[in-house]
């Protein structure tokens, strides 16, 4: 099941009727009294007008379900969320970010790496571009590239996307 949570009512029905339309999972309205919190696979959460608090409180509740897509238009930096998106994202686009995350294995440790791909984690994980990555860590951009496709293919993913959500994944 995919909860969905917003302080916007009108907007919250909508938009949980449109992803219900592109997802093949049961989607609901957020509640505080959701009794089956072990059947919610994923938790979006509307960020426009919620107080950092109330996500504090959400999170805290929902601690067990490991997939969190924000919709929110400033930063947000608790590990907990998976992903953050702008509150303009459309219903269809949040729903292939979430397919992506429901159908992504997790790797069970980060012992598979050696040091050189663990140094490009971080710029990974931030979204950097190749690029800035090799400045950032001082290496040659044949090497960064060299060792991004290492981390591909050891993660299992076909690119930098899926990478920095399986990486955000084991908190590394």
């Amino acid at each position: 099941m995919i909860l969905y949570y917003s302080e916007r009512s009108i907007y919250a029905d909508i938009f949980v009727h449109a992803l219900g339309f592109f997802l093949p999972h049961e989607v609901r309205l957020f509640s505080f009294e959701q009794s089956d919190i072990n059947v919610i696979s994923l938790l979006i959460i509307d960020g426009s007008e919620l107080h950092p608090m109330r996500l504090d409180k959400i999170l805290r509740q929902y601690r067990d379900v490991h997939n969190v897509i924000y919709l929110s238009d400033g930063v947000c930096h608790d590990r907990r969320v998976t992903v953050q998106l702008p509150l303009n994202v459309s219903a269809y686009q949040v729903s292939e970010v979430a397919k992506m995350l429901l159908t992504c294995d997790r790797p069970q440790n980060k012992n598979l790496f050696n040091s050189n791909e663990e140094q490009l984690f971080n710029g990974l994980i931030q979204g950097w571009s190749n690029r800035k990555i090799a400045r950032g860590q001082g290496l040659a951009l044949s090497t960064v590239k060299y060792n991004l496709q290492n981390i591909y293919a050891k993660l299992g993913v076909d690119n930098r996307t899926q990478a920095a959500l399986k990486l955000r994944d084991i908190a590394l």
